[in-house]
């Protein structure tokens, strides 16, 4: 797998309420959202900011019991009490999933999410977990057509131009195998900001 393989695909942003979320968004920013799913057992759900080749996702806790049992529903409930609003994980999209997880010493996981008009959504992801732990960026491979793919879901705003990402630089370095795209500073793990390109000139979000 070449490291120019690995491309922005979207940044998470956790937040108490999507619908609020998504006014918020498109009032500070102008940035429009699309409704988006479940993912199922779960205990979460999204909205999407499609942004071409990239997208922000909003994601939330629908349903409490469920979320308290898997460690990404965990992840999501403390984001949301303590990063609300703000950049919170990172994906990288790459067309060879299983490169990147024998690179890492890591299996692909497959995932799934039905949209709210009842398409499903399928890919394989790696390194969720020290996403959930350690604050890194997590990678994907879609199972889809990539017409389908969430970013495309609106013309005329983006793409994520570059995310700035703080942590252990030696270590973020050698566990993404590229920084195409990315700023990358030596400081507590977790996302700086996001730079956004649009019609009227770039936006930040920090």
């Amino acid at each position: 797998m070449a490291r120019a393989d690995l491309k922005i695909d979207h940044v998470i942003i956790c937040v108490p309420d999507l619908d609020r979320a998504a006014d918020s968004f498109s009032k500070r920013y102008g940035l429009e959202s699309v409704a988006g799913g479940r993912h199922g057992g779960l205990g979460t759900a999204n909205r999407i900011i499609p942004l071409g080749g990239n997208y922000l996702e909003l994601l939330t806790v629908v349903d409490r019991r469920a979320a308290r049992t898997k460690p990404f529903g965990i992840w999501a409930t403390v984001m949301i009490e303590e990063n609300s609003m703000r950049p919170a994980g990172l994906c990288l999209r790459t067309e060879d999933i299983r490169a990147v997880a024998s690179r890492l010493g890591l299996k692909p996981v497959p995932m799934s999410r039905t949209t709210a008009d009842g398409v499903e959504l399928r890919w394989h992801s790696v390194g969720m977990e020290q996403t959930l732990t350690r604050g890194h960026p997590f990678f994907i491979q879609w199972d889809i057509d990539m017409a389908d793919h969430p970013g495309r879901l609106l013309a005329g705003q983006g793409p994520i131009q570059q995310v700035a990402l703080s942590g252990r630089s030696d270590e973020l370095r050698s566990w993404l195998g590229t920084d195409e795209g990315l700023s990358i500073v030596d400081g507590p793990p977790g996302i700086d900001n996001v730079t956004i390109e649009m019609p009227s000139g770039p936006i930040e979000l920090i």
